[in-house]
């Protein structure tokens, strides 16, 4: 579309105004409208009844050749009582009824005109004592009665506003209301429906202004026709239309000007999220938005952006200390590596000491290939890419072949390595290997961290089908603050940096765990050491 080629139509508040505006537009459209055609119908219907009235009432007084009796009204044939035609059938045969009038005062007394084998009949007939009497009219044409009746009523309702006319079926005018030759002249030129003998109703345009006809054919074949000016009608509805016109444009720009408010309101915050991106992806981090309660949805965005951003920030953080650690780790071997092949080449030319510096060399290779094996079990254990093989193995009996391995190096150090099992086996179905790295680890960094003359304390248990192993030390212990980030690559307590180790250990214990769905936690044991608790639940064979 034509406003993506530029920069503000491209806009979502722009977007929204335009919106905003067709809405008001829309809904202004369909008021006007729905008020158009009601007042519209509403003054056709009033025209109507007037109209309908005057044809009842003189078509009364063309056929019978008396004055319309007042008190009666006209009604539509169906709404007279059954009662009322049972009486007409039984006093009179082949009534064919024409029109029906009921007492306005007295809904029992009906008046009705019909015919009887082509003879002109009027009835009337009062429902509450079944009086009944039938008059033959003698209809010899009673034009020249209705005339006067047109002139009476032409003069009532005012020249111009009303007309009315009696043609016969040839189209010769019989009687009519005094009004312009070409009006005339268009009436009886108009093209009325044969054989209609109900009321029709239709608008014509014979001049300037519109005129309401309403015609109904006689059983003579004569044709009553009465006519209503439109023209204050018409001009009402251009008043209306000119009203809407005038009132529409300031709706439809304060429509837009509304939706521009709104769309500036709900978009500030979406606004601040982009301006905060492009900071952050010049690599500022630390920038957060401010939530101002745009809306639920906005606001929603907004800390999920922020939550992104801080893990963002959080992983940058940590890939940085990874990287840095990883240089520190790599560049001490490296660094003597450097220095022997260095040593070699400007020393003695003898083989034992080139077999010497390729042993050291080969040796501090060894070192950094485990270095980098590890950190990148770690990567794929933590990402779930390595697969867990189960087996059904004893877990007991896996510790103790773990705790005889690391028994030489405490017996070393004159500590006390100690197993509490229990008596039965422990039953597991999880990857042996994983579970014994998990073990190894733990016990190598209590007997490394716990001084000479210490204690290990190694337990195993079984509660509400969960498997907890545990092994405590007496060694330098854990400070509270650091304990949630050993857990972490490379990370290292200060108590733990003049001892080897590359941070690794506890990283790669916390991976296994995790994928194989338990815990780990670390707590101080007093009056110094530290206990690792590993929590395994649903591992347990069935």
């Amino acid at each position: 579309m034509f406003w993506s080629k530029t920069g503000f139509l491209s806009t979502v508040k722009c977007r929204i105004a335009v919106g905003y505006a067709l809405l008001f537009a829309l809904s202004f459209g369909v008021v006007f409208t729905t008020v158009y055609f009601y007042w519209r119908l509403s003054h056709l219907e009033t025209m109507d009844r007037k109209l309908s009235v005057f044809l009842n009432e003189f078509a009364y007084e063309y056929l019978t050749g008396r004055e319309f009796d007042t008190t009666f009204g006209a009604v539509p044939f169906k709404r007279v009582p059954e009662a009322a035609l049972r009486i007409i059938e039984r006093k009179i045969d082949g009534f064919s009824p024409l029109s029906a009038f009921r007492n306005v005062g007295d809904e029992q007394q009906f008046t009705l005109l019909g015919t009887q084998g082509g003879r002109l009949c009027r009835l009337r007939l009062n429902l509450a004592d079944e009086s009944f009497e039938a008059e033959i009219m003698k209809h010899a044409g009673h034009a020249g009665f209705l005339q006067k009746e047109f002139n009476s009523e032409t003069y009532g309702e005012g020249r111009g506003q009303t007309f009315f006319l009696l043609l016969s079926p040839e189209r010769e005018v019989l009687a009519s209301s005094p009004f312009a030759p070409q009006l005339l002249a268009f009436l009886r030129e108009f093209d009325y429906r044969p054989g209609q003998e109900s009321v029709q109703y239709t608008i014509i345009r014979p001049g300037r202004h519109n005129l309401r006809l309403a015609y109904q054919r006689q059983y003579d074949g004569t044709i009553l026709a009465i006519g209503g000016s439109l023209h204050a009608m018409d001009e009402s509805l251009d008043r209306l239309i000119a009203i809407f016109c005038i009132t529409g444009i300031p709706i439809l720009l304060i429509g837009a000007l509304v939706g521009w408010l709104l769309a500036r309101r709900f978009v500030s915050g979406i606004d601040r999220v982009c301006r905060a991106a492009d900071v952050i992806a010049a690599g500022d981090y630390s920038l957060r938005v401010h939530s101002a309660g745009e809306g639920s949805e906005i606001d929603h965005l907004i800390r999920t952006f922020n939550r992104m951003v801080g893990n963002t920030e959080t992983l940058m953080n940590e890939q940085r200390n990874i990287s840095d650690n990883i240089a520190h780790d790599l560049r001490t071997p490296l660094t003597r590596i450097l220095g022997r092949a260095e040593l070699a080449a400007s020393g003695r030319q003898e083989l034992e000491i080139y077999q010497n510096t390729v042993a050291d060399i080969g040796e501090e290779c060894y070192r950094m290939l485990n270095l980098i094996n590890m950190m990148l079990e770690i990567s794929r254990t933590e990402s779930g890419a390595v697969e867990i093989t189960r087996s059904r193995f004893d877990f007991r009996a896996m510790l103790r072949r773990s705790a005889e391995l690391f028994s030489m190096p405490a017996e070393q150090k004159h500590q006390k390595l100690t197993l509490r099992l229990p008596e039965t086996p422990v039953l597991v179905c999880c990857d042996q290997q994983k579970l014994q790295q998990v073990a190894a680890n733990l016990l190598d960094n209590a007997i490394k961290f716990t001084p000479e003359g210490g204690a290990v304390d190694v337990e195993l248990s079984v509660c509400d089908g969960e498997i907890r192993f545990s092994v405590a030390d007496t060694g330098c212990g854990i400070r509270e603050e650091e304990r949630p980030e050993i857990f972490k690559r490379f990370y290292r307590a200060d108590n733990s940096r003049s001892l080897p180790g590359n941070g690794l250990g506890l990283s790669l214990v916390s991976a296994i765990v995790t994928a194989a769905g338990g815990s780990i936690t670390v707590e101080a044991v007093l009056p110094r050491g530290s206990r690792f608790t590993v929590r395994l639940p649903g591992l347990l064979a069935k």
